[in-house]
């Protein structure tokens, strides 16, 4: 009975790791990868720590070190090393290099256990490296550190499964196991505490589809490989593959992971490779890709807070902050609510946590740190105008850059503003800041009535225009566009009238040129007059300034902090003056990182321009500056490493 029950252990472990990877896709659903991994060690620890707690076994005090060596190299070094390595070289590779481990177990079972190494054991494993080798045929090797690393991977695999067949003749395989996965995930504990909220909202079917991989088979490979020799129970591991292809293929329809080398004809009979990588370890080695992307994206921001002479606001001690730190990633995440007293604890704050985004209160505050807003005492807030690139009905953002031009004369000459300063926001648009002190107190109604102003709303036409700056500014945009026409001899192509008509207007005009700029049409030919309401239309959408109204009146808003860095372009939002504005090109000008070389990872096809050189790049491996490998990392759609 025993000889058997071993065999159907073996059965449901290779299963259950097998179909790990079918559960990973599932859960990645709701859950980040992050997150994913901690409720994998949460969940599967605590129930490896409930096994030792109710077993009346105990590991000596003399073993713990032994036990310590063999989880760490078994769970934190097989799993850093394993996905490290595949950031340098084909997932194909990497499993071949693993399929190795029997070689190192069947070495070292004949070192530590007296195994015999015989032919059968020999021709086993050659077996299965070919059955790997087909499966992935590797098109090309990678880099040599990619190379190293999975061989350490698979070196701690047999350190692993040999070293726990040693402590087996003294020790039970269930509470050794225990042990073993309890200590040796202590040293990936740092990775996972930033993501113990999302455990909260993990669903039943989520949470058992980590337990059965986690928990029962490495319970079930010890229980297995107590009953049979460590050399000739490694071989069965080649079985895993299969189970984990076959499952993405029935379970997910996933049928193009069948085979790395499989091919395909068309109709013209012409063979493509299709090339598709491997899900085994997809999970795993997304978590390693994006920890190390996150951790050459946190060093790259907390060297540029240290050499960047960023000026705090004025009043910045009331304002209150907020910064998204690099370590919510994928999540945006923000910590608000705190205030900051000096210079020198704003930067020890922004070196040591260096933010992807950093904003600070339009409002000053009498308490901007209290964590109520109601508790914050308002004082007042600077007038905040927002021009988004993406919500102007034509021009991008060369077309906000115009409007923030116009929006800033026109809050000059009409409102009497003195002092105010143009931001680049760092990704699709431009912000106006205005400090002039008779502003601050304006209330969230007085602030729109400005943006209503500035976007023309409410205003109608007539041949005698009411006397108010909008509709004058309306008017005197019409009164140009006649004259313009009459000057350049195209009254009948821009008006769309006879040529008789056209004649006439070529008098009347100058004669009555004066009220015509006031704003009084009636002189005008009556063909002439027909064509009014299409030319009004026309100069209130030219003349309209497209400000995002929330944000302006807002007497509470966040706004980027200038001198600080856009997470989502890695460019810097810049403060500028009218004079520099118009020659500001943000793509060369706003760029915060030098040109050194950085390895990256392209996820798809991309085309941009940065420090006047146009990048075209497919999906892929790529050497890039560092300037342009940052601003894909940060848009998301490339990888830090090979």
């Amino acid at each position: 009975m025993g000889d058997r029950l071993k065999w159907v252990v073996l059965f449901f472990t290779i299963l259950f790791w097998g179909l790990a990877f079918t559960a990973i896709k599932y859960a990645v659903q709701s859950l980040t990868p992050y997150e994913l991994a901690f409720l994998r060690f949460l969940v599967a620890d605590t129930l490896f720590i409930a096994t030792i707690v109710h077993s009346r076994y105990r590991i000596e005090r003399s073993d713990l070190l032994k036990v310590t060596f063999i989880g760490v190299f078994g769970v934190a070094i097989y799993h850093v090393s394993l996905n490290a390595g595949e950031m340098f070289i084909p997932s194909g590779v990497a499993s071949l290099i693993i399929a190795m481990s029997p070689v190192f177990i069947l070495i070292f079972s004949a070192m530590f256990l007296d195994e015999r190494i015989t032919l059968a054991k020999v021709a086993g494993i050659v077996i299965a490296l070919l059955g790997v080798y087909v499966l992935s045929h590797p098109e090309s090797w990678g880099d040599l550190t990619g190379i190293l690393l999975v061989l350490i991977a698979t070196l701690s695999a047999g350190i692993y499964t040999v070293g726990g067949k040693v402590l087996m003749r003294k020790y039970d395989p269930l509470v050794l196991t225990s042990y073993v996965m309890v200590l040796g995930s202590v040293p990936l504990i740092p990775f996972a505490i930033t993501s113990f909220h999302s455990v909260l909202r993990a669903d039943l079917l989520t949470v058992l589809s980590v337990v059965f991989p986690t928990y029962f088979s490495y319970q079930g490979w010890y229980y297995f490989l107590n009953r049979e020799e460590a050399s000739k129970a490694s071989v069965f591991l080649q079985a895993i593959p299969v189970v984990s292809i076959l499952a993405g293929y029935f379970l997910l329809g996933e049928g193009d992971n069948i085979s790395n080398g499989h091919r395909r004809c068309d109709g013209d009979g012409r063979n493509h490779h299709r090339g598709q990588e491997q899900e085994l370890n997809q999970l795993t080695l997304r978590i390693a890709v994006d920890t190390i992307t996150k951790s050459f994206l946190r060093q790259k921001f907390s060297e540029y807070y240290a050499r960047a002479e960023i000026p705090l606001p004025r009043g910045f001690a009331e304002r209150e902050w907020a910064f998204v730190s690099v370590d919510s990633l994928p999540d945006f995440v923000m910590n608000r609510h705190m205030a900051f007293e000096s210079d020198i604890e704003f930067r020890g704050y922004v070196i040591k946590n260096p933010p992807l985004h950093a904003y600070y209160s339009s409002a000053y505050y009498e308490n901007p740190g209290a964590e109520r807003m109601d508790d914050k005492g308002w004082k007042g807030a600077d007038l905040i105008f927002d021009i988004d690139a993406d919500h102007l009905p034509k021009g991008g953002l060369e077309g906000a850059k115009r409007q923030i031009i116009r929006l800033y004369d026109l809050l000059e000459e009409d409102f009497g503003v003195e002092d105010m300063t143009i931001v680049f926001s760092g990704g699709r648009g431009y912000h106006i800041h205005v400090h002039d002190e008779e502003f601050r107190q304006m209330g969230s109604g007085e602030r729109r009535e400005i943006v209503d102003y500035l976007m023309l709303e409410g205003v109608e036409f007539s041949e005698t225009l009411p006397l108010t700056s909008q509709h004058l500014r309306v008017g005197r945009c019409m009164a140009r566009i006649i004259e313009r026409a009459i000057e350049k001899g195209k009254v009948m192509e821009v008006l769309g009238v006879r040529k008789s008509t056209a004649e006439r207007l070529e008098t009347v005009f100058p004669a009555n040129r004066e009220k015509i700029y006031g704003g009084d049409f009636r002189q005008l030919p009556k063909p002439v007059r027909g064509k009014l309401p299409a030319l009004f239309r026309r100069c209130v959408e030219h003349l309209r300034i497209h400000v995002d109204p929330p944000v302006t009146a807002d007497v509470k808003r966040l706004i980027r902090l200038p001198g600080s860095l856009h997470g989502k372009t890695s460019l810097r939002v810049t403060p500028l003056s009218r004079d520099e504005v118009e020659g500001f090109d943000p793509f060369e000008d706003a760029v915060a990182f030098g040109d050194e070389e950085v390895r990256v990872r392209v996820k798809t096809g991309v085309r941009f321009r940065l420090m006047g050189e146009e990048f075209r790049l497919s999906r892929g491996k790529h050497t890039l500056p560092e300037f342009a490998a940052l601003y894909l990392i940060c848009r998301n759609v490339a990888l830090y490493g090979w």
